[in-house]
């Protein structure tokens, strides 16, 4: 038991951009601390392609980079623009495919030398056990909401480190609770020690009555009774939803 780790490294985290803005993103995040960059991706295999290049051209290596299409491509999509990718040195390529059949991912790997890491095929500890069995991904990034919260996600880290496998904490534009969580658990398993998702330090406000503190791209442990957080009454009536609508 116990932290291995006083304090937590944070990927930041952009939305699909041009050539131009992503560098001119890049280059911020890097002068805040940041040393991992993950973006969403999946609207044009060729725009993925001019996004990651104007983050290259922009900072360089000096951003660890990540992209994210979120299940848009079809496998032999996903295999021309991985092979594509593989110049530009991606830590990985974050789920391009949907998340069934696992087939598919295991014949991806063989396609290219971009790393894949898998999210939505990360639902509990048996599917990671699936995963790992069929060697399917090299980075697998699990969510405390689908996986069934800490103790699940501390399963699948103790199974990630145990073949070998980094596990990284996925998010959702998660408020004060949910983030402090994640922190506790990737301070406290050895397969999450890569910097972890966070969006974080985007919030107008959280619930809590103290915010989390992020510092350079990190986040200290906090020290306090549970989570380490406490819900701002007030804070939770204003945010509350009442009943949810679809269109």
């Amino acid at each position: 038991g116990g932290i291995l780790r006083p304090e937590v490294e944070l990927a930041a985290c952009m939305g699909i951009q041009t050539f131009q803005r992503a560098g001119e993103i890049a280059r911020w995040y890097v002068d805040q601390g940041y040393g991992t960059l993950k973006t969403k991706a999946g609207a044009d295999p060729q725009e993925d392609l001019e996004m990651v290049r104007g983050v290259r051209d922009a900072v360089g290596d000096r951003l660890q980079l990540r992209i994210d299409p979120n299940r848009a491509y079809s496998p032999t999509q996903a295999a021309e623009l991985a092979r594509q990718l593989e110049p530009y040195g991606l830590q990985y390529f974050e789920q391009p495919i949907p998340a069934e059949p696992l087939e598919d991912a295991v014949w991806l790997r063989q396609q290219t030398s971009t790393p894949i890491a898998l999210n939505e095929s990360v639902v509990d500890p048996a599917s990671v056990w699936e995963i790992l069995r069929r060697g399917a991904a090299e980075f697998l990034l699990p969510d405390t909401h689908i996986a069934g919260g800490i103790g699940p996600c501390l399963k699948i880290g103790q199974l990630g480190a145990a073949a070998g496998v980094p596990c990284i904490m996925h998010c959702g534009h998660d408020l004060g609770p949910k983030t402090a969580a994640m922190v506790h658990l990737a301070a406290a398993c050895e397969a999450y020690s890569l910097a972890n998702d966070s969006t974080y330090y985007g919030l107008v406000e959280d619930i809590t009555v103290k915010p989390l503190v992020i510092h350079r791209g990190r986040i200290r442990v906090p020290d306090q009774p549970g989570l380490g957080v406490d819900g701002d009454p007030e804070k939770i009536h204003k945010y509350a939803i009442s009943e949810v609508t679809q269109a």
